[in-house]
């Protein structure tokens, strides 16, 4: 792993050939082989790429290409669909990186196109999407009101021969009920030109907590490393104002998750980002140890996961409670049922019979993997010293 943050950052200038195997494997498992591809073959360490190495690299940058062209050409062809029928985007995550931050379809992988909608327009753009034939993986309900529906976006939409689509109306923040977050940032959104089209970014800082967010608190370290590469280029490419973006993360109460990923950066990476922002975001009595945690990627986002993994009898009878009363709205949306509908509440029956035979979820109340759950248990906690 040294290696890697190594050659991502630039420090690295050669490599033996008995090392490869590992070092490509290391950047395949967290999603960083297109950035290693470009770092190794722009620099001299080139020279003592194996012979049958080097043009692994290169198919490694041709593939990238292609699915990142194509996703762009897709996120071009929903954008002017939605723009035309007067519902405003903003370009999430890969697609914003892909296009200004690291300018290059060979540099960063897309998994898939994640655009951000008004929450007042969230039917409307389903429903145009549909249009063009894509399908969401599931049925859902769009909802009146400041919450339309309880995840942070609509349910997978897909097409043969076109990219999965992911349809926000809200940034994956740790309670997805606060709109005043998303509200903030459609404020703060810059005009842009991505694949050819006029669109929206989110600001800068934005950007930055957005990430850090999507990281920690909805993916619990899961997608650290990958994050971390993109929060170091972004600093690098861009002007950030640090006090507004502390501002923000202290205000909305997601300095610790925002801190993790900055210190990674900055410490892995040699991001350029100052020592006051991380003394000013640092939870009290941090443990470092803490940053091994989060670049293993070892900690279980789901409630699944933390079942399994919470400590002790209270700590699992806990867990066992978020498992099975879920919200109202998030249980209803999930079986395209009005959340008005008195058949939410037989929703819970079979949500606890489903649970209940699922017999290897109860084995593992007794079993299971000691220092991850309490890895898990760590995560959890720092979180939620900033959570909502």
């Amino acid at each position: 792993m040294p290696l890697l943050f190594d050659f991502l950052s630039g420090r690295s200038q050669s490599i033996s050939a008995a090392e490869w195997p590992a070092l490509l494997t290391a950047a395949k498992t967290h999603g960083v082989e297109p950035l290693l591809a470009q770092r190794v073959l722009a620099s001299s360490a080139r020279e003592s790429v194996p012979a049958d190495v080097e043009p692994e690299l290169r198919a490694i940058q041709e593939e990238t290409t292609r699915r990142n062209g194509r996703r762009l050409r897709d996120f071009a062809t929903v954008a002017t669909a939605l723009q035309s029928r007067g519902i405003p985007v903003i370009a999430l995550k890969g697609t914003h990186l892909v296009s200004l931050i690291y300018r290059s379809l060979a540099t960063r992988s897309m998994v898939d196109v994640d655009l951000l909608v008004p929450a007042a327009q969230l039917a409307a753009a389903g429903a145009a999407v549909e249009e063009l034939g894509l399908r969401p993986v599931r049925p859902y309900r769009v909802s009146d009101g400041r919450v339309p529906y309880s995840a942070h976006h609509l349910p997978q939409f897909m097409k043969p021969g076109m990219s999965t689509l992911e349809v926000h109306w809200h940034v994956c923040v740790p309670r997805t009920d606060d709109v005043a977050i998303v509200d903030q940032m459609w404020t703060r959104a810059v005009p842009a030109r991505i694949a050819g089209v006029d669109a929206l970014v989110l600001s800068n800082e934005d950007l930055l907590l957005h990430l850090a967010i999507h990281a920690t608190y909805n993916h619990r370290c899961e997608v650290s490393i990958r994050a971390c590469c993109d929060i170091a280029e972004i600093v690098r490419a861009v002007a950030v104002d640090w006090d507004a973006l502390i501002e923000r993360a202290t205000r909305w109460n997601i300095g610790a998750g925002t801190y993790l990923l900055l210190r990674l950066a900055r410490e892995l990476l040699d991001a350029p980002i100052p020592q006051h922002v991380l003394a000013a975001l640092a939870p009290a009595d941090f443990d470092s140890q803490l940053l091994q945690i989060a670049l293993r990627g070892t900690v279980e986002p789901n409630r699944a996961g933390r079942l399994r993994h919470a400590r002790g009898v209270f700590g699992k009878l806990r867990a066992a409670k978020e498992l099975l009363f879920i919200d109202r709205d998030e249980l209803a949306d999930a079986h395209n049922v009005p959340r008005s509908s008195p058949l939410v509440y037989t929703l819970y029956l079979r949500r606890a019979a489903r649970l209940a035979g699922r017999w290897r979820e109860v084995v593992a109340l007794h079993r299971g993997d000691g220092r991850i759950a309490a890895e898990s248990a760590a995560i959890d906690a720092l979180l939620r010293r900033s959570a909502r």
